[in-house]
């Protein structure tokens, strides 16, 4: 769907190693997502093609980077 709101999309390949732990994770992730410390969820997608699979999770946008950028 088109917004004119700013979003961050994550990518994240799936393998038959990790598809468990993403999975859970997300679950989680969706969870908690309506906390105001946590950033929020707004659409998944699963995007398949004849080589791999990915989820593109899109988040909202946060105006000061990664938490990681911003420890630093």
């Amino acid at each position: 769907k088109e917004t004119k709101e700013r979003v961050a999309v994550k990518k994240m390949t799936i393998t038959r190693k990790n598809k468990v732990h993403l999975e859970t994770e997300l679950e989680i992730h969706k969870d908690s997502s309506n906390h105001p410390n946590v950033v929020r969820i707004l659409e998944t997608y699963l995007v398949e093609d004849a080589k791999r699979q990915e989820v593109w999770v899109v988040l909202e946008f946060l105006e000061y980077g990664s938490l990681t950028e911003t420890l630093t």
